[in-house]
């Protein structure tokens, strides 16, 4: 008995590997050699390099789009599936009933709907670029029925639309996008201890030059004010809103927590431009790396398009024709998300419907399950009827009308900076700011998206009526911008885009000036600078919070010989935190302590959806005063804090301070969208490595808390792809991490992680890909 059960485990075990091994071999797709395709009229080459770029050569822009969409579902279908199922509120399609409540959710937001009705608004080339590229995602279906991920979820493909590139541009704006949630803490906040306790955790504080100067503003003939105005918060929140908005706060704060380890910090990212004249060689150059979550497989795809009208190299979203961020002949451009505010929230007890729409939310292997989604001229309605008051959202992304995808397409054709500014005020959602760079070495920095004019702060909800309802958007011509300055360069890294005396309130939620600090340092001392200063730059190093906090921090008076020697080695220490750096354990894990001692009494007193988000300057206000906390002294708390992180690591790490390298309390983590759930597959397809950098350092590595369970900081946010190029030489250099292939058993899964941790480069010019490992030829019927 005990032989034939060990027999029948064993056939088990190998009935199930021969599985998983025929899943791997079928789903595998064809990179080598030649197929048909009878949508193409000539021949398309796919020429990928040693580490698994493609570029792609065809003679017209449909061939090549369609080729475009052809590697992008090869590599990445099932990222561009979950996206499309993601946003338009069909999870459960794919999952069964444990979605229905995201579905529900997602549904608010209309994204299919309005995808499809601005479809019809783009441009004739806009539409005919999505159609080609969709016919070469469907073509590659037929080929490839089944990913790896489809093989063994049991999921049929369905074929791609090409609204569905609209949705994928949605879903980049909702990623990009954490007003809302930060207006719901707000109010929460503001109801429990008054509107005025916004200034104290959110001190309104100017940490670096904004991007646009004021003389700026002038030159280009841009509204600007003398006297800066104060917009007013709205009236005192009523008890009935908090009752009313918890079911949706509740929702929207495990989505968010569920799509991202930090559920409401928008990404971030740096970008600058130096003019001719600020280069060692004479040439304009620019930087781009825009920092998202570090998620398995990346956000981008690297990726060569070369046509009779097109020839660029960058960073494409598996979904979309062209390029995001990259260069073609002529330009080179990068984005940093602007962090303006394209939310509202309004309240009243009856706020008038518009629009009814009865949904039907498909369920795998469970009935349909029907939902009512209400519309108003106050946005969507997020409270259920009956509610204590009726609670609206409204977002500029949930226009029916959005012409994004028709500045993607002509920034990517774009030959100077007036046509790259003329693409740009096509933006719709999210709002970016664009750094643009051209051959004949103009610079130029431009604000672009819908933002809605509006005279209350947009800080927290305020009630429905026509006085804080958008009238109309910033006109496109207006919003801040800068072409060639004086001072010879231009950056943008999430920081200010403004100071207060521009004309329109773009946003008081805030921005993240720390970064931009440090590229005032570098930026701004007029020396000349070369590739290999920008690549320093890209993975410079300093966290800038310890800059900001030293001079506070250092007054802590040390009762021990262990505080004293901890206080003598950060007062000589730099700031940079690199894996060999003891002062960068002592500092995060120090400042771990701070926080949560700070923090500690208010978050008590919040539900989770409604706790403050953490603030550097907060922090040092608090600790500059007297007493930080109610009966707590400032000093008392630096003290105790210190000896207790100091104990705690002593017994963790031993007595000798020196060996308490940042490389044994780190790692940054990058798991699989699907594979991380599955224990197996885990181990698998999830990867951590060591690396440099620090949640304010411009090598960002960025962590929303410590773990507690694994006594870590894990770096979930970072570079998700670095870019330097010169358009004058045709110069780009390029990296992402992970790699092109979204199939762990690939060996362009996770080739570039390393090259991405150590901080190195793939050139664009064909330097490094003049050795092409697969060459594959699409070619039309006979």
């Amino acid at each position: 008995m005990k032989k034939r059960l060990v027999y029948l485990v064993s056939l088990v075990l190998a009935s199930v590997s021969l599985y998983c091994l025929y899943s791997i071999y079928i789903t595998q797709p064809m990179l080598k050699g030649s197929l048909v395709q009878n949508q193409l009229s000539s021949s398309v080459s796919i020429r990928r390099d040693q580490n698994g770029i493609p570029t792609i050569t065809a003679q017209s822009d449909q061939d090549l789009y369609f080729a475009q969409g052809y590697v992008h579902a090869q590599d990445r279908l099932y990222q561009m599936l979950l996206l499309k199922h993601l946003m338009s509120g069909r999870m459960s399609e794919l999952f069964g009933e444990r979605t229905v409540k995201l579905d529900e959710y997602m549904r608010i937001f209309n994204v299919k709907n309005n995808a499809k009705n601005t479809y019809s608004y783009l441009s004739a080339e806009s539409q005919d670029a999505l159609q080609s590229y969709a016919d070469g995602v469907n073509a590659c279906i037929r080929d490839n029925p089944q990913t790896l991920e489809t093989k063994l979820l049991n999921i049929t493909i369905d074929q791609w639309q090409p609204y569905d590139t609209v949705i994928i541009q949605k879903a980049i704006a909702f990623d990009l996008s954490r007003h809302w949630p930060r207006i719901i803490r707000n109010s929460v906040l503001a109801h429990h201890k008054g509107v005025e306790v916004l200034d104290q955790f959110y001190p309104n504080e100017m940490l670096s030059n904004p991007s646009i100067s004021d003389q700026d503003l002038k030159n280009e003939r841009l509204p600007y004010r003398s006297e800066i105005i104060e917009y007013a918060d709205g009236p005192e929140l009523p008890d009935e809103f908090i009752d009313a908005i918890e079911p949706y706060a509740m929702l929207n704060y495990a989505v968010l927590k569920g799509l991202s380890p930090d559920d409401s910090a928008a990404a971030g990212s740096n970008a600058w431009a130096l003019s001719a004249d600020r280069m060692a060689k004479g040439s304009a150059m620019m930087a781009s790396d825009p920092h998202l979550n570090l998620s398995i497989p990346n956000t981008f795809y690297l990726v060569g398009l070369k046509s009779k009208s097109v020839d660029a190299y960058g960073a494409s979203i598996p979904g979309a024709p062209g390029l995001i961020i990259g260069k073609n002949k002529d330009i080179s451009w990068g984005f940093t998300n602007a962090a303006l505010a394209q939310s509202d929230i309004y309240y009243d007890k009856n706020i008038e419907t518009t629009t009814i729409r009865h949904e039907i939310i498909k369920v795998k292997d469970k009935p349909d399950v029907k939902i009512i989604c209400r519309e108003s001229d106050y946005g969507a309605l997020i409270t259920p009827e009956g509610a204590p008051l009726d609670v609206a959202l409204r977002w500029v992304a949930m226009d029916p009308i959005d012409t994004t995808i028709d500045g993607i397409m002509m920034l990517n054709s774009a030959s100077s900076l007036k046509e790259a500014k003329e693409a740009l005020e096509r933006f719709h959602a999210p709002a970016q700011n664009a750094i643009v760079t051209t051959s004949s070495g103009d610079i130029g920095l431009y604000t672009s998206g819908s933002v809605p004019v509006r005279s209350h702060s947009g800080r927290i909800a305020v009630p429905a009526l026509k006085t804080y309802n958008w009238q109309r958007y910033i006109p496109k011509r207006e919003l801040p911008y800068v072409e060639n300055p004086k001072r010879g360069y231009v950056a943008n890294a999430n920081n200010h885009v403004v100071s207060d005396h521009y004309g329109y309130n773009l946003s008081r939620l805030g921005f993240d000036d720390l970064r931009a600090s440090r590229l005032d340092e570098l930026l701004g001392d007029n020396r000349k600078l070369t590739v290999g200063d920008f690549q320093d730059m890209q993975l410079d190093n300093i966290e800038m919070e310890w800059i900001y906090l030293r001079s506070v921090l250092l007054k802590a008076q040390p009762g021990s010989e262990q505080a004293k020697e901890a206080l003598h080695a950060l007062s000589d220490w730099s700031g940079s935190v690199v894996l060999s750096s003891y002062e960068a354990t002592i500092y995060h894990e120090w400042m771990d302590k701070i926080s949560s001692k700070l923090y500690g009494p208010i978050l008590k007193q919040l539900p989770k959806w409604g706790k403050p988000l953490y603030n550097s300057a907060y922090i040092k206000h608090a600790l500059e005063s007297e007493y930080c906390l109610e009966g707590v002294r400032s000093s008392d708390l630096l003290i105790k804090t210190l000896e207790q992180t100091l104990s705690e690591l002593s017994k963790e790490l031993g007595e000798d301070m020196t060996q308490w390298e940042w490389q044994k309390k780190q790692k940054t983590v990058f798991k699989h969208t699907l594979f991380k759930k599955i224990p197996l597959l885990r181990s698998i397809a999830n990867r951590s490595v060591n690396s440099n950098g620090s949640s304010n350092s411009l090598n960002r590595n960025h962590w929303n808390s410590k773990d507690k369970h694994a006594n870590q900081f894990f770096g979930t946010n970072g570079a998700a792809v670095r870019m330097i190029a010169s358009p004058k030489h045709g110069h780009a250099q390029f990296m992402m991490p992970m790699g092109c292939s979204g199939n762990p058993f690939s060996r362009y899964y996770a080739n570039l992680l390393p090259m991405w941790v150590e901080g190195t480069y793939i050139d664009s010019s064909g330097t490094a890909r003049s050795d092409y490992d697969l060459d594959l030829v699409l070619k039309p019927s006979v």
